[in-house]
């Protein structure tokens, strides 16, 4: 037996072995060794952030567990720093005096009420409702900033305000600020005098319902804070005043202001620093006329010399005394006028 090729066998045989080759180099793909590379790196990076995420979620939980556990606390008068206080809330050690202690008390109260749970380190909502009651304290003129650092310690920032002069009442003295706000600092007549040389005291004024943060809108308050803010730690005049009357009025309504003194004397200082001096001397001239009689050694450094009617708001300083009823043909602005002058 054998084998009998012809010529289109053969031939048929070729082409399909040729196919088949072809066939077989057209399936096999094309391997690109950059685009690799670039795909494993990707696939890393995606691996890479998806692993932060999820360990940043789990790390962030456990240092919020953490703080939770080991910062969470009552929040206590101790744990308030009040930043920046001005020299009149501190003693003479340089330590926070009783104002400051009410402020830092009433701070932590706002914080950490009573029925309410202890605040955690990261609770901000907390320290913004306690904003809104902190402003609220008397003391308090403006809060700036209220913040809580490492320890748990809250820093308040705040301008206060600052008592000038102690309104009488009925039952004592209570302090009022520069602008007429009552202040929540009520003394008692043994006290004044310890206060007197920068805290002097209002009287003739009639008491409406003011409450201690209100702001006490009244001609003669008014009056007399201005006086005794122009008085005060003029230590040499402050201590002989026993207080700045506002009951008077000159022959146009106007507040007349008198000086009671500790000898029991009078000395008219005249319109508040507050209104138009008309003809009277500037404000300054008659604290200036004070204080050189306070420093004469003629006067004894008694600005009544000595329990005397003195007015010092003319052109020149007159005295008289006693302090009975003017004579006739000596009254001027509704007030005493002398013929002594000095």
């Amino acid at each position: 037996m054998g084998w009998f090729l012809t010529r289109e066998s053969f031939n048929g045989g070729k082409k399909k072995k040729a196919t088949a080759k072809r066939g077989a180099k057209s399936a096999s793909p094309k391997w690109d060794p950059a685009q690799t590379v670039v795909g494993v790196q990707v696939c890393g990076w995606i691996a890479l952030v998806v692993a932060l995420v999820v360990g940043w979620r789990y790390m962030e939980k456990g240092v919020m567990d953490y703080a939770e556990r080991n910062w969470s606390h009552e929040i206590l008068a101790g744990d308030v720093y009040l930043a920046g206080v001005p020299g009149w809330m501190l003693d003479e050690r340089g330590k926070p005096n009783w104002v400051a202690e009410e402020v830092k008390e009433l701070v932590a109260t706002a914080i950490c009420p009573e029925g309410l749970p202890v605040p955690g380190p990261f609770d901000g909502g907390r320290l913004q409702e306690a904003a809104g009651l902190i402003s609220d304290i008397a003391w308090v003129r403006d809060l700036k900033q209220i913040r809580r650092v490492k320890g748990g310690t809250i820093v308040v920032e705040a301008d206060y305000r600052e008592p000038v002069a102690l309104v009488a009442r009925a039952d004592g003295y209570q302090a009022v600020d520069k602008e007429g706000y009552l202040l929540p600092m009520i003394m008692q007549s043994e006290q004044v005098d310890l206060y007197r040389e920068w805290l002097p005291v209002i009287s003739g004024v009639s008491w409406s319902n003011v409450r201690a943060g209100d702001r006490w809108e009244d001609a003669k308050v008014m009056a007399g804070i201005a006086v005794a803010d122009r008085l005060r730690f003029e230590v040499g005049v402050a201590k002989q005043i026993a207080s700045v009357d506002v009951s008077g009025a000159d022959m146009y309504g106007r507040v007349k202001v008198v000086l009671e003194t500790v000898n029991g004397g009078e000395v008219v200082w005249g319109r508040s620093p507050r209104d138009d001096q008309g003809i009277e001397v500037a404000s300054d001239v008659k604290l200036q006329r004070l204080v050189e009689l306070a420093n004469n050694v003629q006067t004894g450094g008694l600005i009544d010399f000595d329990g005397q009617y003195v007015e010092i708001t003319g052109p020149r300083i007159t005295r008289g005394k006693g302090l009975g009823a003017p004579a006739k043909g000596e009254q001027q602005g509704g007030f005493r006028r002398v013929n002594n002058t000095y």
